[in-house]
């Protein structure tokens, strides 16, 4: 008898928390901070841990990638050419 009364007493807490649970959940899938297969069970999944860990790695590269290619471009850009001096 106390398995089920613990039980039933979770049930009405997931049901009540439910609509706001539901609520969280598609507001967080709807600014794309998660995809809709996104579940909670797939987001505790350790597979799914590395992975994000992985994207994180390729983010921070992509990253730095990014500003070295700007401050190349900035130099570039204020350095100057050979081209305008002939020309004058």
């Amino acid at each position: 008898m106390s398995f089920e009364c613990i039980q039933y007493e979770r049930y009405g807490w997931y049901k009540r928390h439910e609509k706001r649970y539901n609520e969280a959940s598609k507001k967080l899938v709807d600014s794309n901070v998660l995809m809709p297969h996104e579940t909670e069970e797939f987001i505790w999944d350790m597979k799914i841990i590395w992975q994000r860990e992985r994207e994180g790695e390729c983010a921070k590269q992509a990253v730095e990638s990014a500003k070295s290619a700007v401050l190349s471009a900035q130099q570039a850009h204020s350095a100057p050419s050979q081209c305008s001096r002939k020309n004058r």
